[in-house]
């Protein structure tokens, strides 16, 4: 490990104080909308509803689109209904990249042919004297993220759901298949 400075000491540091809240970041709970995250619904007329889920990266297309049902279910029920029909169902894929690149201060710099380490008293021989003269560059990092919100439009009814319909779901069943696998946060 080269010899770090102060500012190098410090940068490490917040480095893996920002690395380590990264790793606390849990999957989005099932909740209403808050920091961008969890369900949103909206009535759109008497019996027709808009209901989306927003999850963050650590929420998986699958968690995310079984949240989306569950308060689908919920809001059928809440409203008196029995059984909803879904009229319009869409899932959006968020995707980032992002490439970072390990600097370490008081290293050696590697500039086309030329390769040196602390003040150089001879010609001007390039760009030396930047921001990161005495750095060693090291490896880049590359991450990719994805984040999926999901949506649904449905009409609420009451009475049993029609048996030839496959856009139809019952609103007590989605409730007890789904329930067991709902995480809530724990705040």
């Amino acid at each position: 490990m080269p010899n770090l400075t102060r500012r190098g000491m410090i940068g490490a540091v917040a480095l893996m104080g920002v690395l380590a809240l990264a790793a606390c970041v849990k999957p989005t709970p099932y909740q209403p909308r808050q920091d961008g995250y969890g369900y949103s619904s909206t009535q759109l007329e008497p019996n027709r509803y808009r209901v989306t889920f927003y999850g963050n990266t650590r929420t998986s297309r699958e968690t995310v689109e079984n949240y989306l049902l569950y308060r689908a279910a919920e809001l059928t029920l809440e409203v008196g209904g029995d059984h909803f029909q879904v009229v319009e169902r869409d899932t959006e894929r968020d995707v980032n990249t992002y490439t970072s690149y390990n600097v370490y201060p008081g290293g050696s710099l590697f500039y086309g042919y030329r390769s040196y380490r602390g003040p150089y008293y001879g010609p001007y021989y390039g760009p030396f004297y930047g921001p990161y003269y005495g750095a060693t560059f090291g490896t880049a990092t590359t991450r990719t993220t994805e984040k999926f919100e999901a949506t649904v439009e449905f009409l609420a009814y009451r009475g049993p759901k029609p048996a030839d319909d496959p856009f139809s779901y019952d609103a007590r069943e989605i409730i007890a298949n789904l329930g067991p696998h709902i995480r809530y946060p724990t705040n």
